[in-house]
């Protein structure tokens, strides 16, 4: 065998893998990726404060409190919550949706990859403040309880002797914890938000180029070595005649052939592509309506609070008469933050919405709870099943 016939096996494969490789990069669907950062701050092993509470504390071990905080961020609740939020099935929100921290620091990484770069970036930032929201409803129940019981070990104390031992400390940790009602948890914060990026991370042309380009060498290697044993080992044969023009003819209709089933080949898949590009468009403008629709409806929620607050603040011809349904009546907090926890499971379909006015409404309560008498009529209508219980 002639030395240039050896390498031609060589050149056809990598002639063969480079146009593989480009018509993959050419049609394969691109791939964004947008990274949300938590920040995590564990408390001091000897932290007495927020004894008790649900919160990641230093340790020695193995593994850290961003470890912790990272097995926690992808759980069902709070998939539901970010895929509620933006219209999408869990599943995808599974699928596309990597957590995982950087290397021995308290930071943890929230990625999401989807084939638009917007759509990334709110499904990155959606999981990180799902979950900061998940973490501080778990903070605040916890508040309520250790302040309850805290009240509770006072209540045989005279007021005369709760500056003294062991009752002075009791009255120290209870004026503290007070300061964190309505507030996040302080042990985990979203550091940076993901913002949509231009550029993709999949497909990368250079590491395809490559993967192909060697893959090809290698089959040429291969194809070429498995020529040069069988023309060692074939039995001689008399020479072949020359090649005639019909056969020279037949062969270039078979290769014309073969072109053109690549041709169609190469068109279905552009079709194909085409079509799920308008299906995607098509979605996109449904999310973009469902999230017109939700910015909507808080909008409205903060009009009403801000009128409730307004009038709150505007002097009363006479005060309203207030409906007692309990020992706190119905404007405190800490009662309906109560009675949705223990009532909540009756009704599943309005938990969300009644963690969320406890939220706002924590804002505009005092530090035992208790609202302005404004907000009677509000709170009587958002939470009145749950209030016709304490009758």
């Amino acid at each position: 065998m002639k030395r240039s016939s050896r390498w031609k096996p060589i050149a056809a494969a990598l002639v063969v893998g480079a146009a593989a490789s480009i018509s993959y990069l050419s049609l394969a669907e691109k791939q964004y990726e947008g990274t949300a950062k938590l920040q995590v701050v564990p408390l001091l092993p000897g932290d007495r404060t927020f004894a008790g509470f649900s919160l990641p504390r230093g340790s020695s071990g193995s593994t850290t409190p961003a470890d912790t905080v990272a097995d926690l961020v992808e759980t069902p609740s709070v998939v539901d919550a970010a895929a509620t939020s933006l219209r999408l099935a869990r599943d995808d929100v599974f699928d596309a949706v990597s957590v995982e921290t950087e290397g021995a620091s308290n930071i943890v990484s929230v990625r999401a990859r989807t084939d638009d770069s917007r759509r990334a970036a709110q499904l990155a930032n959606a999981i990180a403040t799902a979950f900061v929201s998940q973490r501080s409803g778990v903070f605040q129940a916890d508040l309520n309880r250790t302040i309850s019981q805290l009240r509770e070990e006072l209540r045989n104390v005279p007021a005369s002797r709760r500056d003294e031992p062991p009752a002075s400390a009791v009255v120290e940790r209870l004026d503290v914890l007070r300061t964190f009602a309505g507030q996040r948890d302080p042990t985990v914060s979203v550091a940076a938000e993901a913002v949509a990026r231009e550029s993709a991370v999949w497909p990368r042309p250079l590491p395809v180029l490559a993967a192909a380009l060697g893959a090809s060498l290698l089959l040429g290697l291969l194809f070429g070595a498995v020529s040069r044993f069988a023309a060692r080992h074939r039995a001689p044969v008399s020479p072949s005649p020359p090649a005639t023009p019909t056969r020279d003819a037949a062969s270039l209709a078979q290769r014309a052939e073969q072109l053109a089933e690549r041709i169609r080949a190469v068109t279905d898949r552009e079709l194909a592509v085409a079509r799920a590009a308008a299906l995607q468009s098509v979605r996109e403008r449904e999310r973009d309506e469902a999230d017109a629709a939700r910015r909507e409806r808080e909008e409205a929620l903060a009009r009403r609070l801000r009128d409730l607050d307004q009038a709150r603040r505007e002097p009363e011809p006479e005060p309203e008469p207030v409906v007692k349904t309990g020992a706190l009546g119905p404007s405190n907090v800490f009662m309906l933050e109560r009675l949705v926890e223990q009532h909540g499971n009756e009704h599943p379909g309005r938990v969300d919405e009644w963690n969320t006015y406890l939220f706002a409404l924590r804002e505009h309560a005092d530090a035992g709870g208790a609202l302005p008498s404004s907000f009677d009529t509000l709170v009587v209508e958002v939470f009145g099943e749950l209030l016709e219980r304490e009758r």
